[in-house]
């Protein structure tokens, strides 16, 4: 799930940030968050996660990366239809939310 959040990026987006690194945090125009929703049975090695960012990265390349921080937080849900729900739920929070999200 792809949500152009039409925001600054804020140090607050990275909780995972080591000291050092929140040190040298410089905030970019826009942030788009992409969520990885998967059920439990799928496998969230870091070679995985790395594999799923190069194809957002892919996906997302005609947006401008000096511009933009992109965030990619995975998400697992016990079933399928907890999945389903969260998403449902994403797309009622914000009346324009469908309009930025993409599969």
């Amino acid at each position: 799930m792809i949500k152009d959040e039409k925001r600054r990026s804020e140090l607050t987006d990275y909780p995972w940030f080591s000291e050092h690194e929140a040190s040298l945090f410089e905030s970019k125009e826009n942030v788009i968050q992409v969520s990885y929703l998967v059920t439990p049975d799928v496998r969230l090695s870091p070679e995985h996660l790395a594999e799923v960012f190069e194809v957002v990265e892919q996906l997302l390349h005609h947006v401008a990366q000096a511009s933009c921080d992109i965030i990619l937080t995975p998400h697992t849900f016990p079933s399928e239809s907890d999945r389903l729900n969260y998403i449902q739920k994403m797309c009622t929070v914000d009346s324009d939310a469908y309009n930025d999200f993409t599969q």
